[in-house]
């Protein structure tokens, strides 16, 4: 049995981001979207044993490299300069091979200023350029071995925001530091982990959404295959897709029906997070 961190509960950091994010907003249609994940790579250089890469992952043709800075820039025009919610950047492959990397940073934090950029890295690529970019608000470097964490930590330990609810910080993911089942990565990697699919609520769809390299957005970052794509930025704006797009899953979730949508009815993961904002469209939905 495989088991995923007992070093501190990464939720928590959710949960703080979120508080403070409410604190700021009154929650409506457009603001109920507090996180994108940005998958601005689909390459990585490792193939670990929790990520569909070290299991026969096959990318579904038509997926570009990398995405392009006027993806970039027609997101962040979409989401305006008032979006305060968080920019993960992260998604689906390793974010720092992209050669563009730097000016991406830039360019989210130019057109977006009351953004919340955070970004997690295998750390390979991982430049001083880069940890010294402080419009990334949080930095956290997974790591899948003794020696990468000793190295890390080796490497880290006198910087000034490095640490645990600091700006920069390990995440360990090697077996020894596992204490709760793996995410199955909506079924790619079931077999890591023997949690059934619960009978709960994900929040996830309720207050994030997920950017592909082309500008796809998927219900969720754990679709490695590309089954539930919902819409493209270069034909709908990126709040539209939010609202009206992703009704039918909500709603199916609301009802305790994960099993009968395609992507929830493999995944294990609870996305129990944000009950806030299931909250809101429980009420809109009511309402409309």
């Amino acid at each position: 049995m495989f088991f995923l961190e007992k070093f501190k509960n990464p939720q928590i950091k959710n949960f703080k981001f979120i508080e403070d994010y409410l604190s700021k907003v009154e929650l409506n249609e457009k603001t109920a979207l507090c996180t994108v994940i940005l998958s601005i790579s689909d390459v990585c250089n490792l193939k670990c044993w929790c990520c569909p890469r070290g299991h026969g992952y096959v990318r579904p043709e038509g997926i570009p490299d990398f995405m392009s800075l006027d993806t970039v820039k027609l997101l962040c025009n979409q989401l305006g300069k008032d979006f305060c919610g968080r920019f993960s950047i992260s998604g689906l492959g390793e974010p720092t091979l992209h050669p563009q990397f730097i000016e991406i940073v830039n360019m989210l934090n130019d057109l977006c200023p009351q953004s919340y950029i955070i970004l997690i890295t295998n750390g390979v690529k991982l430049t001083d350029e880069i940890v010294n970019m402080k419009c990334i608000k949080e930095i956290e470097i997974s790591v899948y071995s003794r020696e990468d964490e000793d190295y890390f930590t080796s490497k880290y330990e006198n910087y000034d925001g490095y640490g645990y609810n600091k700006r920069l910080k390990i995440r360990p993911m090697y077996i020894e530091h596992l204490s709760s089942p793996v995410n199955n990565r909506a079924g790619n990697v079931f077999y890591i982990s023997p949690r059934e699919v619960p009978d709960t609520v994900c929040y996830m769809p309720f207050y994030q959404v997920t950017v592909d390299t082309d500008g796809t957005i998927h219900h969720c970052s754990s679709d490695w295959k590309r089954i539930d794509t919902i819409g493209n930025i270069y034909e709908e704006n990126v709040y539209d897709i939010y609202i009206n797009n992703f009704k039918n899953m909500r709603e199916k979730q609301l009802n305790h029906d994960r099993k009968s949508l395609p992507l929830c009815s493999k995944c294990n993961g609870i996305g129990n997070i944000g009950v806030a904002f299931k909250k809101f469209w429980k009420e809109y939905y009511e309402q409309h």
